[in-house]
C-alpha cells in the first residue's frame, strides 16, 4: 500500500515489488496490488588463470576451450556486447574475444564479459636450400645438422605428425625424415612439417685380390695403380683417416698405404679404408 512509484523502464534488481493495473480511461488503479518476488541473476565476470595475452602454438590445434579461466561454463562472443556466439570447439586464431559465464541452472550469462587477447603462433614450414633428395657421404660423418635448410632452429621427427624427436647431433642414415621450425621465443613448432628424403652413400671397403703384403720389383716401375684390388675407382691416402691423397700414377715405394673406393656417381668415398703393406 502506498510506497514509491517505480517507472517501468527502471532496471530490475532482486527484491519484492507490487503491481497494480491502471485503467486507461478512468486512470483508477487496482484496489489490491499483486506481490511479486524477483531474483536477478548475474554469474559474475570470468577471470583468466594467467593474466595478459594468451599465447598458443598452431601445431597444438588449440580451440576456444584451450583458454584457461578460473570459472567453468564459459561462452565466447565476438564482441563486448551482442556479437556472435563462438562454439568452444572452434579453432583458435589470433584476435580479441569476449568471455561470459553461463549459469547452468538459470542459463543467465555474465552482465559483463571478459576481454581476452589471443596470439596463435606458427613459425611456418621449413624449406630446403637445394630441392630434392639430400645426398651425403658416410665418410663425412653427416648428422641431421648437416642438412641445409633456409631457416634456423630446426627440429627433426620420425613422422609427419607426432613421432619421435631426433637430436640434431644424431648420425644420418638413409631414410625419410620430417623437419619443423621451433620459434626461439614462443617455443612453438611449425604446424606443417617438411618431408625430407635422405640418402647416405658408402661405396664399401675395398679388398685385395691377393691377401697379405703386396710385393713388387722396382725394375717394373710399379705405381699405386699396379696394386690389384677387387674393386675399381680406387683412391689412395697416406693415413687411415684424413691424410694426403696419392695420385694413382705415383711411383710405389715400400710402406703402408690406405685404399678407398670412390663412387663414380655420388663421388662418395669408403667410410672405412683398407690398409695395404707394400
Amino acid at each position: 500500500n502506498g510506497g514509491t512509484l517505480i517507472p517501468s523502464t527502471t532496471a530490475l534488481t532482486s527484491g519484492t515489488y507490487y503491481a497494480a493495473i491502471k485503467d486507461a480511461t478512468s486512470l483508477c488503479e487496482s484496489a489490491l496490488r499483486l506481490e511479486v518476488a524477483v531474483i536477478v541473476t548475474d554469474p559474475g565476470t570470468p577471470s583468466l588463470v594467467t593474466a595478459g595475452t594468451q599465447n598458443f602454438c598452431q601445431s597444438t590445434l588449440p580451440t576456444f576451450a584451450s583458454i584457461q579461466l578460473n570459472e567453468s561454463n564459459i561462452v565466447w562472443y565476438t564482441a563486448l556486447n551482442g556479437g556472435t556466439l563462438i562454439p568452444s570447439t572452434t579453432a583458435l586464431t589470433s584476435g580479441t574475444y569476449y568471455a561470459a559465464i553461463k549459469d547452468a541452472t538459470s542459463l543467465c550469462e555474465s552482465a559483463l564479459r571478459l576481454e581476452v587477447a589471443v596470439i596463435v603462433t606458427d613459425p611456418g614450414t621449413p624449406s630446403l636450400v637445394t630441392a630434392g633428395t639430400q645426398n651425403f657421404c658416410q665418410s663425412t660423418l653427416p648428422t641431421f645438422a648437416s642438412i641445409q635448410l633456409n631457416e634456423s632452429n630446426i627440429v627433426w621427427y620420425t613422422a609427419l605428425n607426432g613421432g619421435t624427436l631426433i637430436p640434431s647431433t644424431t648420425a644420418l642414415t638413409s631414410g625419410t625424415y620430417y623437419a619443423a621450425i621451433k620459434d626461439a621465443t614462443s617455443l612453438c613448432e611449425s604446424a606443417l612439417r617438411l618431408e625430407v628424403a635422405v640418402i647416405v652413400t658408402d661405396p664399401g671397403t675395398p679388398s685385395l685380390v691377393t691377401a697379405g703384403t703386396q710385393n713388387f720389383c722396382q725394375s717394373t716401375l710399379p705405381t699405386f695403380a699396379s696394386i690389384q684390388l677387387n674393386e675399381s675407382n680406387i683412391v689412395w691416402y697416406t693415413a687411415l683417416t684424413g691424410g694426403t691423397l696419392i695420385p694413382s700414377t705415383t711411383a710405389l715405394t715400400s710402406g703402408t698405404y690406405y685404399a678407398a673406393i670412390k663412387d663414380a656417381t655420388s663421388l662418395c668415398e669408403s667410410a672405412l679404408r683398407l690398409e695395404v703393406a707394400v
